[in-house]
């Protein structure tokens, strides 16, 4: 999880740094972090699934995948204010899909 995190904070900062640098009439970052937080972590905060893993596993993954989604938000945040500035309009795409197996097992 904490490499989730700083892949987002090294990403966030690479995309501030072009945003500034350049004039673009087109630019896009991708986070996977959110992609790869779901398929280690849904079964810990389903709770369709939930009863099915360690207690103890479950209190302390149940809100991994909203932390990395706090991060990659305010970064998004960050690069919105700085594109605004340019005259550039920005697009967020979106993609959340239930995994169907409880993985958070699987984590240390």
């Amino acid at each position: 999880i904490r490499n989730l995190h700083l892949n987002v904070d090294r990403l966030g900062s690479a995309a501030k740094y072009l945003a500034q640098r350049n004039s673009w009439d087109f630019f896009m970052i991708i986070f996977d972090e959110t992609d790869n937080i779901q398929h280690g972590f849904w079964g810990c905060m389903d709770k369709d699934y939930a009863h099915l893993l360690p207690v103890k596993k479950v209190m302390k993954y149940r809100n991994a995948i909203l932390d990395v989604y706090r991060r990659i938000d305010k970064v998004i945040g960050q690069l919105f204010g700085l594109i605004l500035r340019q005259g550039v309009y920005p697009v967020l795409q979106l993609s959340i899909c239930k995994t169907t197996l409880p993985l958070c097992e699987r984590s240390n």
